[in-house]
């Protein structure tokens, strides 16, 4: 039995999370659930478009992954922000 840290990886709460959404599944919405499989497992045109886009030229290419990656750089400078604007009363109470 390997005991090294990278096999045996400390547990996380993602399993309980996923178990716990997995068992209340049965109480969500319709909709929600219907749009939850189909985020999990998109029809097969949505994937070949996905995969055409994404071997395609630098301007198919970009135009799949711009959306993406603004929400990445949306989410990053909000979450920034917020950290920021929440330490400045701190700062100014430790200053002075």
């Amino acid at each position: 039995m390997n005991d090294t840290p990278a096999a045996n990886p400390a547990p996380t709460a993602a399993p309980s999370a996923a178990a716990s959404a997995g068992l209340s599944l049965s109480h969500w919405p319709e909709a929600d659930r219907v749009e939850l499989a189909l985020k999990l497992d998109p029809p097969a045109e949505v994937m070949a478009a996905e995969v055409t886009a994404y071997q395609g030229g630098f301007a198919e290419q970009f135009a799949a992954r711009s959306p993406v990656a603004l929400g990445f750089e949306t989410e990053t400078w909000a979450w920034r922000s917020l950290v920021y604007w929440r330490r400045q009363p701190f700062r100014r109470r430790v200053a002075g």
